[in-house]
């Protein structure tokens, strides 16, 4: 009865948001609020458990998007992105930039998380695109299914750790594995899809691909700054994400560089060295930096107040116990471990919006299935990590961050950024459908 009832709720969410133009924060307030009433919560109960969920997903997301966007700014306003945006063009040509800034985007999401990766690689899609004359979709497609994909299938994503532990996974087959799913489902869900996205521009926009030959260089900023700046947050975090986990034995130096390696702190270290090199060595005053940084704010603020209440709705369902049922269905229909894993986590993702919770409950659900049917672990962890980064929609920080980066209505981004999701999960499924044959 409760698996209805979500159903339900999450349909009528889309109805609002999508159909009836409701904003989308009130529109999850108002749905979580009747959800925790109907699924027979205390009334005195459910404003308290929605400001717990809002609490921990702002808690999480505030400082990491602020941080970001703000030194996303400064990337913007001084040239910086643009520079790189001109190097990668002039150094792999014009028509070869879907790949590269796929490519990218995979090396990127290695030491980053999903939010701080694409708040920090987003200035450069765009100066890209405009520097091509190219549709923003044409080059973000490409670069955000990189980035989610590799974020969901490998660490150091919180998910993906927990999928390790639970079923004992061997770490250097889950990287050879791993990479034999994800590239076929970034190309396909990156490069395929975008290109049938725009199969009725795509004539045009190739020939204006071709048509950019070389683009000038910006004389007063340093292009090896610019990366620095870029790159400095991603060798931390990586750093401080792995030399943990190598080396579990702490000592002074593993711990400064767990510190170092927060995403919290990488990033703020790369603002002040960006306030520093883009802004006060370009001779601009400190004051108009704060000022450009203050503005930076307003780019976020709808963003995290939507991600709030997707997060009050996620604790509604799990206080109430909702996705219990989800568990015990998939229980009790006798599916493979493969199978299991994926839509467990599937179904979990699109109902609670969180890839983390939807991998830990199927690694649950799929551990005991994997001492009596033999299936691979490896091919099951696989599965349960595209089950989780299946189908997001409106209860997704991640589908926010896309719209508004990219400047796009709901429609939009269901057809681009939720359709893509669904396809590189999916792609990933069937790899390893076809790998579960000869291992």
């Amino acid at each position: 009865m409760k698996l209805l009832i979500v159903t339900i709720g999450i349909l009528f969410l889309l109805f609002l948001i999508v159909y009836k133009k409701i904003n989308a924060f009130i529109a999850m307030l108002f749905v979580s609020i009747i959800m925790g009433l109907i699924l027979g919560m205390p009334a005195t109960n459910i404003v308290q458990s929605i400001e717990t969920g809002i609490g921990g997903i702002l808690g999480s997301l505030t400082l990491i998007l602020g941080i970001g966007a703000m030194l996303g700014q400064l990337m913007e306003d001084s040239g910086a992105a643009t520079a790189i945006a001109n190097t990668l063009i002039n150094k792999i040509g014009a028509k070869k930039a879907q790949w590269a800034i796929l490519f990218a985007g995979a090396v990127i999401s290695f030491a980053l998380f999903f939010d701080a990766a694409f708040i920090l690689y987003v200035p450069i899609i765009l100066s890209v695109a405009k520097q091509l004359h190219v549709p923003v979709l044409w080059l973000g497609i490409p670069g955000a299914m990189a980035l989610i994909t590799i974020h969901t299938l490998f660490p150091p994503h919180p998910g993906m750790i927990a999928i390790i532990n639970t079923l004992n996974t061997n770490m250097a087959f889950l990287i050879i594995i791993g990479l034999v799913a994800a590239i076929p489902a970034m190309i396909v869900s990156g490069i395929l899809f975008s290109r049938w996205y725009f199969h009725r521009q795509l004539t045009a926009i190739k020939k204006q691909q071709q048509a950019t030959l070389h683009l000038a260089s910006i004389e007063h900023i340093s292009v090896p700054k610019s990366l620095l700046i870029m790159i400095l947050p991603i060798i931390l975090i990586a750093l401080g994400s792995f030399l943990p986990f190598l080396f579990p034995k702490k000592n002074i130096i593993i711990t400064a560089f767990a510190f170092l390696g927060n995403p919290v702190i990488a990033l703020l270290i790369a603002l002040i060295l960006a306030i520093v090199l883009l802004g006060l060595h370009q001779g601009h005053p400190l004051e108009e930096v704060m000022t450009r940084l203050t503005k930076s704010a307003k780019t976020i603020a709808v963003v995290l107040l939507i991600n709030g209440a997707g997060g009050g709705l996620k604790q509604i369902l799990i206080d109430t116990h909702s996705t219990d049922e989800i568990a015990q269905l998939i229980e009790n229909i006798h599916l493979s471990p493969i199978l299991a894993g994926f839509v467990v986590a599937a179904l979990m993702r699109m109902a609670l919006g969180s890839s983390t919770v939807a991998a830990i409950t199927a690694a649950g659900i799929v551990q005991p299935m994997i001492t009596t049917t033999g299936i691979p672990a490896i091919l099951a962890t696989l599965a349960i990590g595209a089950g989780s980064m299946f189908c997001s929609h409106v209860n997704d920080p991640g589908f926010w961050l896309f719209k508004q980066y990219f400047n796009l209505s709901i429609k939009d981004t269901f057809k681009s950024w939720t359709l893509g999701t669904c396809i590189s999960a999916t792609t990933v499924l069937i790899v390893l459908l076809v790998l579960d044959i000869f291992i």
